[in-house]
């Protein structure tokens, strides 16, 4: 079972909510692109009987809450709480706390160098594996700037800049804060197969 607190204000926030629907109606949480830099946690409505089989079920006064089951995992520790902004009955925001809802974090003992192999090979290698990619650490300097090498068909891509930029470079930045800077130093010239 997911540890999931939702606090006394997201209780009564949901109760508001689903006591001005005509149905009666629960919660459903799932999360979208789980273990991945671009995790979001969705939340519907879901009408009685209309949630999953295998759903995890937390009950709470006036509603339940369905889990979908794989989404457990990445909700463990998770706090969701509702913060009124003070402008009317629905001017507020729901706001989470979900440690691992990006998957999971890499030991902060660890040096800056095992940290980052430990995202490239969690976070990032398993979605260039689709495109026969991969990228390596070669070397972190003392002042924290990053070295990297692309291989396989990301080597030569014409597109490896963009997926340093908005994958590699975010993902790392998310995990390891400490990083100074990131630099691709691989020899695209040299590539054999690029994915494109």
């Amino acid at each position: 079972m997911s540890n999931i607190t939702l606090t006394t204000n997201a209780i009564a926030h949901f109760n508001e909510l689903l006591q001005n629907e005509s149905e009666v109606l629960n919660i459903r949480m799932s999360v979208e692109q789980p273990g991945t830099i671009n995790a979001d946690l969705a939340i519907r409505f879901c009408p009685v009987g209309e949630n999953e089989e295998k759903d995890l079920v937390i009950d709470y006064e006036g509603f339940k809450v369905f889990l979908e089951q794989r989404s457990a995992k990445y909700l463990q520790d998770a706090v969701i709480d509702y913060i009124s902004l003070g402008h009317g009955d629905y001017e507020g925001e729901l706001t989470v706390k979900a440690p691992l809802i990006r998957g999971e974090l890499p030991n902060p003992n660890l040096s800056l160098a095992e940290r980052v192999d430990f995202v490239l090979e969690k976070h990032v290698n398993p979605n260039l594996a689709g495109h026969g990619g991969e990228v390596s650490v070669v070397a972190v300097t003392k002042d924290n700037i990053v070295k990297l090498a692309f291989g396989g068909g990301c080597q030569g891509c014409g597109m490896a800049q963009v997926t340093l930029k908005n994958s590699v470079e975010k993902t790392l930045l998310h995990y390891c804060n400490d990083i100074l800077k990131i630099e691709d130093i691989t020899e695209h010239e040299k590539g054999s197969n690029p994915y494109f």
